[in-house]
């Protein structure tokens, strides 16, 4: 039986914060264009959230399984030193 309401499915947040000092971060899109930058000081930050579904039999708590996944939350706040970009002119 699965219950109804705020219980259903409630989401259980995870954060964790990754420090990315002196650390470069490569972009590129899906055609010739690349930056690398270079990070001063910095953070990632990243939230995961994972949903619980309980079950219930006669009213006592029977069994917890995971729910349906949901995307992960991510933050970039840093400094950079110098970009260095290549593209296609024209």
């Amino acid at each position: 039986m699965k219950i109804k309401g705020i219980m259903s499915e409630p989401v259980i947040p995870v954060f964790a914060r990754i420090s990315l000092k002196e650390a470069y971060l490569r972009l590129k899109d899906g055609g010739a264009v690349e930056m690398l930058v270079k990070i001063g000081e910095g953070n990632i930050t990243y939230s995961e959230k994972k949903n619980r579904e309980y079950m219930l039999d006669r009213g006592s708590l029977d069994a917890v399984r995971d729910g349906d996944d949901v995307p992960v939350e991510v933050a970039f706040d840093f400094t950079w030193e110098y970009i260095i970009g290549q593209g296609t002119s024209g």
